[in-house]
């Protein structure tokens, strides 16, 4: 009895320490964005390669020293894995938050006396038809910096800069040509 009773004071003790810690717990703190404007984009290029000789080909983090291209190092963790830490020339600093076997999606560092703008980038490439694939590089991010009439061309911008990237990977895929 007195062990059973022991047994079920633990059990409730632990269930209210973790109500205390539960993730549906409401936040005590504010935002550091006031008012979020959280907004997408997809930007995706068929390409004549089965999907993984594509992802093979071009799913490295720092494969994009050819398709974008900036200079890159890896600075933390292993290439393609989670945590890995790719510095590009110019200083900009990106992690990777997720992987899937044909993906990874990452994201960049809070900076002192700049806004935080919660931005998280994927690049996937998915089967398609008939040995094809489709190159998928999707954005999520915060944009509410951005006053409201400019947001826009803030969206224009960012696919002028990125389908070109896309279409040099496909470029880069399908020409077969071996990483340099």
């Amino acid at each position: 009895m007195i062990r059973t009773s022991l047994f079920v004071s633990c059990l409730l003790s632990a269930t209210v320490a973790w109500g205390q810690l539960s993730p549906s717990a409401p936040p005590t703190t504010p935002l550091a964005i006031a008012a979020p404007n959280y907004v997408t984009q997809r930007l995706e290029i068929v390409v004549d390669r089965p999907a993984a000789e594509t992802w093979a080909r071009i799913g490295r983090f720092c494969d994009l020293e050819e398709w974008l291209p900036r200079d890159c190092t890896i600075t933390s963790g292993t290439e393609g894995e989670l945590g890995a830490v790719r510095t590009l020339a110019g200083g900009t600093i990106e992690a990777i938050v997720a992987t899937t076997p044909m993906s990874y999606t990452y994201a960049f560092p809070v900076r002192i006396g700049v806004p935080y703008t919660m931005q998280h980038n994927t690049l996937e490439v998915r089967a398609a038809d008939a040995g094809k694939s489709r190159i998928v590089y999707s954005f999520f991010w915060d944009n509410s910096v951005v006053p409201p009439a400019q947001r826009e061309v803030e969206f224009a911008a960012r696919r002028a800069r990125l389908m070109p990237a896309l279409q040099r990977m496909k470029a880069i895929v399908e020409s077969g040509r071996p990483r340099p």
